[in-house]
């Protein structure tokens, strides 16, 4: 389980069973969960986004949406391999359940 990062009155947690959820700080209610993303997240609030290192090295940028019950990976690092390599950004959603 990764450490929550707070951001606009909302907790983000990265759970033990890979679940990524929003919860409202003031009334305690589950804004929306993932289906299981990654195993490792260590996160750290960065403006209004939310930077997420993963278990594989792999950094992502997140653009969390607590009122439209959403999220959205804005952007991936490269992926680690041997020698010197660069990609491009991609925005990939992530499958959300609305619990509103």
């Amino acid at each position: 389980m990764s450490s929550p990062v707070v951001y606009d009155g909302h907790v983000y947690l990265h759970l033990r069973n890979q679940w990524f959820i929003c919860i409202d700080l003031a009334s305690g209610e589950t804004k929306w969960t993932t289906q299981p993303f990654g195993r490792y997240w260590n996160m750290v609030a960065a403006g209004e986004k939310i930077l997420a290192l993963d278990e594989r090295g792999e950094l992502l940028l997140i653009r969390p949406i607590p009122r439209n019950s959403s999220c959205s990976i804005a952007a991936r690092s490269a992926k680690n391999r041997p020698g010197l390599t660069s990609r491009s950004a991609e925005r990939t959603s992530i499958s959300v359940n609305s619990k509103v």
